[in-house]
This record gives structure tokens, C-alpha cells and sequence, in this order.
């Protein structure tokens, strides 16, 4: 029988798979809260991001209902990584009206590198 406790382990190893994480990586950051950092994590690893995506990968805690959470947090956490974007990268978040948004693959890969490349400077000094 699955415990609570068991299923929220596999909840934690799943999204850690997909790589959606907690902790904040080095590299991103941004000056973001958590929401909208969570929310640029998922616009530059994946082709495509859903509001439901979003809603479920800035939860609180994996028991969370993410059906309880107000589907307007999403819009708000892509308005904020629009303007970090905007001003930091010169970079836009194309909306795909009623199913989600994406950042086109030239622009991901140019951001990515862009982070990378800081990393890489902040670790040597």
C-alpha cells in the first residue's frame, strides 16, 4: 500500500527528473521570485509551456492540489519573466492563445548560453 509520504517521494523524484526544482541554480539569479523563476526555469528547458505546466510546477509542496490554486498566478508569473526578458535579454515570451507560451529555440539557446557564461565568471572570482 502507498503511503502519503511514499507518493510525495515519487512526486519530488519526478519533477526532479523533469528538472523542476526547489533550489535556485546559480545561474538564474534573476531578481525573480520564486513563482516567475520557477516559471523562466520551465520557458527555457522546454519547447512549450501550458498555464496548467506553470500551476503545477510552482506549488508550494508536491500535495498541493494544483486545481485549487488560482489559474491567474500563471499569467502573473509569465507577465514577470516577460519583463525580465524584455530588459535583460532583449527576448520575447510568444503566447499561444489558450494553450500556453514559448520561447523561440534561437533565443533559449542564446539566453542559455548567456547564463552558462555568467555562471562561469561568478565561480571564478
Amino acid at each position: 500500500m502507498l503511503t502519503r509520504q511514499m507518493l510525495a517521494d515519487r512526486i519530488t523524484e519526478l519533477e526532479h527528473a523533469l528538472g523542476i526544482t526547489a533550489e535556485q541554480p546559480h545561474f538564474l539569479a534573476t531578481g525573480l521570485c520564486r513563482g516567475a523563476r520557477i516559471t523562466l526555469e520551465l520557458l527555457l528547458t522546454r519547447p512549450f509551456v501550458t498555464k496548467e505546466a506553470v500551476l503545477i510546477a510552482t506549488r508550494k509542496s508536491p500535495a498541493d492540489d494544483h486545481t485549487a490554486i488560482k489559474p491567474g498566478l500563471a499569467v502573473i508569473y509569465v507577465c514577470r519573466v516577460r519583463r525580465y526578458l524584455r530588459i535583460a535579454h532583449k527576448c520575447p515570451v510568444v503566447t499561444v492563445w489558450g494553450e500556453g507560451w514559448y520561447i523561440a529555440e534561437g533565443d533559449r539557446k542564446r539566453i542559455l548560453s548567456h547564463l552558462a557564461g555568467n555562471a562561469g565568471h561568478s565561480n571564478a572570482g
